[in-house]
C-alpha cells in the first residue's frame, strides 16, 4: 500500500473516534508486521498534507473582537463546523470565506475603500 492510502485509513479511524495515539500505535503495529515500517515517515507527511487540504475546505471567518463574531454566528449556518479566527486588523466586523467566495464585512475594508474614493476624487 502506499502512504496516502495509509495516510486516507488513518484518518478515517479518527474520524471515527479512535483516538490518535491508538491508532497511530495499531497502524505502527500493522506496518511492522507487513515489514513496511519504513514508509512510516511519508505516511505522516501525508497524513499531515491531507489534514491541511481538509482545513482549507473548512468555512473560515475572521472576526475583529468577540462583538463581531456573535453578530457573524448568527448569520451563519452550523457555526460550529466554522475555523474562526481573530485579527484586531479589521476594528471591526468580520470576513468569511466559503467555497471560494468572501463576504468581507469589515470596518477595514469600508474604509479602505473611502480612503481611495477620497485619493482618486481629489
Amino acid at each position: 500500500m502506499k502512504a496516502r492510502v495509509w495516510a486516507k485509513a488513518f484518518i478515517q479511524v479518527i474520524e471515527a473516534g479512535k483516538s490518535p495515539k491508538e491508532a497511530l500505535e495499531n497502524m505502527k503495529n500493522a506496518l511492522k508486521r507487513q515489514g513496511k515500517l519504513k514508509i512510516l515517515p511519508k505516511i505522516l507527511l501525508e497524513i499531515k498534507k491531507q489534514l491541511q487540504k481538509q482545513e482549507r475546505r473548512l468555512p473560515k471567518l475572521t472576526v475583529a473582537n468577540e462583538k463581531a463574531l456573535d453578530e457573524a454566528k448568527a448569520l451563519i449556518e452550523n457555526p460550529e463546523n466554522v475555523k474562526v479566527i481573530t485579527d484586531d486588523t479589521l476594528i471591526g466586523g468580520y470576513i468569511f470565506e466559503k467555497n471560494g467566495h468572501m463576504i468581507d464585512k469589515s470596518f477595514k475594508r469600508a474604509l479602505l475603500d473611502l480612503y481611495r474614493r477620497i485619493v482618486k476624487s481629489g
